[in-house]
């Protein structure tokens, strides 16, 4: 299992971790297996020759598959980033076209079962979540987006105007923010509460730190609301257009595609979206010991000179 430096080496400039997340949002890695894994471990290995072609997809299958805390693949597969643009593609959906309080309701509690589902499979595994906790982060998220879109649902119906249409449209993200907010910072609570561990630049654990924990998950709660901005307004907007104008209106010859063309945006900006912010943070993050406790500051490297910097792993 490759940790701390090694890692966040592997993982290079902004533009090669772009690079890696459109690997990872691919949807045929979602089905790969523990013999792909294992295969790409002995690729990995060294123990013999292979062609670069090869060991490009050996490191993809392990960036892709495995879980860097556990060394195990994450499971069950479709909480995997790789099923991420199937599933908020269908659950996106389900948010923007809903038009009744029940329809908004049921779209934005089934979001939140997945999200608080895929948060708990990709977390930092420093630390063991109780049920009561993920029973609580479930409920809160649930109850919060629920509340914020019927909300907004409803203010929008008072108003008139590009405003009422701005709002209206607005809803299903605004709602998603609010919710992964108390989603990931009480899923993952215990990272900031009791702290995550840090490791030294040959990957060796010096201890556990609470702020970096709180960095954590700041960091994937700042990623998700970026990531979700453009995928539900560009597609709720579109939606809009094509209600409004063209051969996409109600009654025009194309008025029964207008799904399907909203699905279209939703997927290409879900492709696009996710690995332009996801990738500004890196999953093996590092912090110098400067911004931790003062336990961490008075580190060595284990040859008596001192350590400026230490890493942690961020989640997803």
């Amino acid at each position: 299992m490759v940790s701390g430096p090694a890692a966040s080496g592997d993982e290079g400039p902004y533009w090669s971790r772009v690079k890696v997340f459109f690997k990872m949002v691919d949807p045929r890695n979602a089905l790969l297996g523990q013999s792909d894994v294992d295969w790409a471990r002995q690729v990995l290995s060294g123990r013999a020759e292979h062609p670069p072609s090869v060991v490009e997809r050996a490191q993809d299958i392990v960036q892709c598959v495995v879980h860097p805390d556990t060394g195990l693949p994450v499971s069950p597969f479709f909480l995997r980033l790789s099923c991420i643009v199937p599933a908020n593609m269908t659950l996106d959906c389900l948010m923007i076209t809903a038009s009744t309080p029940w329809q908004t309701a049921g779209a934005q509690a089934l979001n939140q079962c997945y999200n608080a589902a895929h948060y708990w499979a990709n977390r930092n595994h420093t630390n063991d979540e109780p049920p009561v906790r993920v029973a609580a982060s479930f409920t809160a998220a649930t109850a919060s987006s629920v509340w914020a879109a019927l909300r907004l649902q409803r203010a929008a119906s008072a108003m008139q105007g590009a405003a009422a249409v701005v709002l209206r449209r607005s809803a299903p993200f605004l709602a998603v923010a609010a919710a992964d907010v108390l989603n990931l910072g009480i899923m993952r609570s215990n990272e900031w509460a009791r702290g995550i561990a840090v490791k030294r630049r040959d990957g060796t654990e010096v201890g556990r730190s609470r702020r970096a924990g709180a960095m954590a998950v700041a960091s994937c709660v700042a990623a998700r609301v970026m990531a979700a901005a453009p995928v539900l307004l560009s597609s709720s907007f579109a939606l809009e257009a094509m209600e409004r104008a063209g051969p996409f209106r109600p009654g025009a010859a194309l008025a029964s595609l207008r799904v399907p063309a909203a699905l279209a945006v939703l997927g290409s900006a879900i492709v696009c979206a996710v690995p332009l912010t996801f990738a500004l943070f890196r999953r093996e993050a590092t912090v110098s010991v400067s911004w931790l406790e003062p336990e961490f500051r008075s580190l060595d490297d284990g040859n008596g000179l001192p350590v400026s910097q230490v890493w942690y792993h961020k989640g997803l």
